[in-house]
């Protein structure tokens, strides 16, 4: 097979197929992938085949879906007009699992690996900058209290960005003690929650004198937890939609509603659009400030990944990620060159 490709084509059933080597266009490249990552959330949704629905009423997941946008490799063709990139080039980007992705340089979510980065971690980049965004955009500061709830991929990301801007108490919450005790190893957390056994709306006000945290990032995804985010609110504080909540679930707004609670959502198209001279954080700013990061030590991304799978066994590698199998963090995919 020339380019396998995965390819899910109905709930829990992946497969195969050849993609095919298109020719490129003056400023498309082609790169041969090294490392890709699973997005637990996004992809998960279409592993698991819940419906869900976008704003417009279009309802999801359809099929075939060709996933991933986590992917690190090495440009082996380039279009007569491209200038950033050279063949031999490291490079991660949004392309998905497939052993070769063809890329537009344009694209808003496509970097130079920094030599200092190995090609695992820079698959985090798409990611990386998304939560950066969601950061910034809550807008927490020096000495602000945060709790984040939810200590997967995206959590373990947030809190060690909370960290560098000198958020504290920070406070990592999940129903796996496991996590925030990894995130506690890293040095990314000050207090470690057990929600499985400790009251973490208890904890919270205790670590901040009964007030409550002025931010809390919802990173599980599930919104049946934003009547916990509330509840760890103090009044006027913060709560930030971090992970991706496609389901529709009870929430008692009045909580939001008598502690004047701001609530953001932080979906990845919130950046701020290309050229916008007043937030020059965009999509491409975000994800090579997380790269620079990893180089420098800043951000610490290997004890994230907790499972390496081959194309060959993606049913199983799906099923981990979701949390069906072992506990799991960062999931990727090794490609190799030929088969």
């Amino acid at each position: 097979m020339l380019n396998p490709q995965l390819e899910i084509t109905a709930p829990g059933q992946i497969h195969i197929i050849d993609a095919g080597m298109p020719d490129l266009g003056p400023k498309q490249m082609r790169v041969r992938t090294t490392r890709s990552l699973i997005s637990a959330g996004t992809e998960g949704s279409s592993w698991s085949g819940r419906p869900w629905f976008r704003d417009d009423g279009t309802q999801e997941p359809t099929y075939p879906a060709r996933t991933g946008y986590s992917n690190a490799g090495v440009v082996v063709e380039v279009g007569e007009a491209i200038e950033g990139f050279a063949v031999g080039d490291r490079v991660t980007s949004s392309g998905g699992h497939a052993r070769y992705v063809v890329l537009n340089e344009a694209a808003g979510a496509l970097w130079h690996i920094p030599d200092a980065v190995d090609d695992a971690s820079s698959t985090f980049a798409t990611l990386g900058a998304t939560v950066l965004n969601g950061v910034r955009i809550g807008w927490p500061q020096l000495g602000d209290a945060v709790a984040v709830v939810g200590m997967g991929v995206l959590g373990q990301l947030a809190c060690q960005y909370l960290k560098l801007s000198g958020c504290r108490p920070l406070i990592g919450i999940d129903l796996d003690p496991s996590r925030p005790d990894l995130a506690l190893a890293l040095g990314s957390i000050h207090v470690g929650v057990d929600a499985s056994a400790d009251d973490p709306v208890a904890r919270v006000r205790e670590l901040t004198d009964g007030r409550g945290a002025d931010f809390v990032f919802e990173v599980t995804g599930r919104t049946e937890t934003f009547d916990l985010t509330f509840d760890l609110a103090r009044k006027f504080g913060t709560v930030v939609a971090l992970g991706s909540p496609r389901w529709p679930a009870p929430v008692d707004m009045m909580k939001l509603h008598l502690k004047a609670i701001n609530c953001v959502g932080a979906i990845v198209s919130s950046h701020p659009v290309a050229g916008e001279e007043r937030n020059r954080w965009n999509r491409p700013a975000n994800g090579a400030l997380f790269l620079d990061l990893v180089a420098e030590g800043a951000l610490v991304l290997g004890d994230l990944i907790s499972h390496d799978f081959t194309c060959d066994d993606a049913a199983e590698a799906y099923d981990t990620a979701i949390g069906a199998r072992d506990p799991a963090l960062g999931v990727v995919f090794t490609w190799p060159e030929t088969d």
